[in-house]
């Protein structure tokens, strides 16, 4: 896709549409300054985006600040073997974050933005918007139809958390069940459960302007 692949390859539910309208907290003394970390605790601060985890459901996050754009990882518990990643991308525009999630509207209709066409039916085009603490969400799930061999093909979540009335933007993207699997073995409802804890807290003096950020609000 046109977006970027988030962080070393890894890849990456569906709620109810709404606008949350919570002001974000003030940043802790303690906010991360650290490359890495896994502490459900503080506040985790890759790049100008800073945000807690209100539950993690038992797996850890660890930020990574060494990378080009800066992001981290989610891995949930050994036993369940998934995982999902965001980076931070403050000061998105709306068009920006359209690139992140691979599809834009036009004239009507979604378009692949690998592509510059519409969806085709075999992708089985979702848009999916859902809210949190203090942002809005927008996501796209579309199935592979390219390989040869369909049970090599995935269902994709490609997302972005914005901010309400703030830069800060994390957008992820990760396989969430195989095409030729039943919707029951989808890990989008355990990302998601995740997700919806995520709250960005103040940022820095040094983060973007608010009026940078035209997206999804």
């Amino acid at each position: 896709m046109k977006h970027i692949i988030l962080l070393s390859g890894l890849l990456l539910a569906e709620a109810a549409v709404g606008c949350a309208q919570a002001a974000p907290r003030p940043l802790p003394a303690e906010a991360v300054e650290a490359t890495k970390t896994t502490n459900s605790n503080h506040v985790f601060a890759p790049g100008k985006c800073n945000f807690e985890i209100d539950n993690l459901r038992g797996g850890t996050f660890t930020v990574d600040n060494d990378s080009h754009i800066k992001g981290g990882v989610y891995s949930a518990p050994a036993s369940e073997e998934w995982s999902f990643s965001v980076q931070c991308h403050a000061g998105a525009s709306q068009s920006d974050v359209y690139d992140q999630i691979g599809a834009k509207p036009v004239d009507g209709k979604w378009i692949d933005l690998d592509f510059n066409e519409p969806f085709k039916p075999d992708q089985k085009f979702k848009l999916i918007e859902f809210t949190g603490k203090n942002w809005k969400g927008i996501g796209t799930a579309v199935d592979q139809i390219y390989y040869a061999d369909a049970d090599r093909r995935s269902r994709f979540f490609n997302f972005c958390l914005v901010e309400n009335n703030g830069p800060q933007v994390l957008c992820g993207r990760t396989q969430i069940r195989g095409v030729t699997q039943p919707s029951s073995a989808s890990k989008l409802p355990k990302i998601m459960s995740v997700l919806k804890t995520i709250e960005f807290v103040d940022v820095s003096a040094s983060a973007p302007a608010s009026s940078n950020t035209e997206a999804v609000h």
